[in-house]
């Protein structure tokens, strides 16, 4: 029998409700939900919350009145067995943060399908004072970010344009990929897929948000493996190219870029294989992490860069749903608590870079919409059902923007008012 564990960071920012509403309008609540973080809960087991604040809960513990007269405190959650035998205890600090900084911060959030429905970037931005979000995507021209659904890692790393003919969903081109020796400003982009913009037939999903410019003379584009000045001449017909957030910068005019925040895993992780092959897989995934963090830091040390612990599923009937047989929920959820734990053993406590405990914070159980239906030909009787086990509804999106922005907040707090 497997021995549990508590996956906890050592510290976790909460936004603070603001003190002395005459009339409240602005309620904060903050949730950590067991299931998603201590692993395997048994039927037998008993978790106590050791803590002088909030309050715990079936399956979370959750704070809602919040102390004026301290910043932080211990939280500690301990778990017993039928015996009353500890089996194991983790503490963390929860670190309360009040919105009052003014000081105008710039955020870019990368990710998948998550961040490409763009509601938990503009919960966060909603949530602070003068935090605005940066990136070349945006359905509102309100909240921006870069995300592009199906996508991993290497998608970003690789996908420098589309091949001759290529067409369809979830074909993007990656916008921090550029020629060397070209400046991020001389380079236009993949001509390919300014084309395919320009159709009529076009796909929605990978066209929807962006706004495609023209080629300015003195610029250079890609097509079909070739490098082409403005006019049209070869200029090279063997390109290289470099992940370069720097020229991503240059290029999209952001003056001051202060964070990155990247939220990835479902598609890095995903356990097609099951249970096997999850070690090398999160291996993979933390070492593309470290090379998402160096680019940022090349193009400025002083950047901030926050890494989503990857969000939990939502149960079995979702997959079967929508994968049939393919996977489970706990293989899904497997996948995701190891890269967690395995996230939290490498990056905490490097400087510079900030963990967001996202996926402690989401409720699985009312995050995710469900469809009611009949539970057999027979019986009358309606059950819930998880439309999609790894999509939170909009409450979902909600609670994981929150945990975003509070980490957002202490990163501005850390930097000064």
């Amino acid at each position: 029998m497997k021995t549990t564990e508590i996956i906890l960071p050592e510290r976790i920012a909460v936004l603070r409700e603001q003190p002395n509403q005459d009339i409240k309008v602005k309620n904060e609540e903050f949730c950590l939900y067991y299931e998603n973080f201590i692993h395997p809960i048994y039927p037998w087991q008993d978790i106590y919350v050791d803590c002088k604040y909030g309050k715990n809960y079936e399956h979370c513990w959750k704070i809602t009145e919040y102390p004026a007269d301290v910043d932080e405190f211990k939280l500690t959650i301990k778990i017993f067995d039928e015996c009353g035998e500890l089996v194991v205890e983790k503490s963390t600090i929860i670190e309360l943060y009040d919105q009052d900084i003014n000081t105008p911060f710039n955020i870019l959030c990368v990710g998948d399908s998550l961040t490409h429905h763009m509601v938990y970037p503009a919960q966060m931005q909603n949530r602070l004072k003068n935090v605005f979000t940066c990136g070349t995507r945006s359905y509102d021209g309100h909240v921006f970010g870069e995300g592009r659904g199906g996508w991993k890692y290497l998608e970003y790393f690789n996908n420098h344009s589309l091949a001759e003919g290529e067409r369809g969903p979830l074909k993007w081109v990656s916008p921090f990929l550029f020629p060397v020796g070209i400046s991020g400003k001389e380079y236009f982009g993949d001509m390919e897929y300014y084309i395919a913009s320009q159709e009529e037939n076009r796909s929605t999903c990978c066209f929807n948000g962006f706004e495609f410019k023209p080629i300015e003379k003195g610029q250079y584009y890609h097509k079909y493996g070739k490098l082409y000045d403005y006019d049209g001449n070869v200029v090279s017909d063997s390109v290289e190219w470099e992940f370069d957030i720097s020229k991503y910068i240059e290029k999209n005019n952001i003056d001051k870029l202060d964070a990155v925040s990247v939220l990835l895993g479902g598609n890095d992780l995903f356990p097609w294989e099951h249970y096997e092959g999850i070690e090398q897989t999160t291996n993979t995934f933390i070492e593309n992490t470290k090379k998402f963090i160096k680019a940022v830091k090349d193009a400025d040390a002083n950047i901030a860069v926050i890494i989503n612990l990857p969000l939990p599923s939502a149960g079995q009937n979702g997959f079967a749903n929508r994968h049939g047989c393919l996977i489970t929920d706990k293989q899904y959820k497997n996948a995701m608590r190891v890269a967690g734990k395995a996230i939290i053993k490498e990056f905490e406590g490097v400087e510079g870079v900030y963990i967001c405990p996202m996926s402690h914070v989401i409720d699985t159980r009312n995050g995710f919409d469900s469809t009611s239906m009949r539970e057999n030909l027979y019986c009358d009787r309606q059950v819930e059902i998880i439309d999609d086990p790894v999509h939170p509804n909009q409450n979902g999106y909600k609670q994981v923007g929150d945990a975003l922005a509070a980490t957002v907040e202490m990163i501005r707090h850390k930097k000064g008012k």
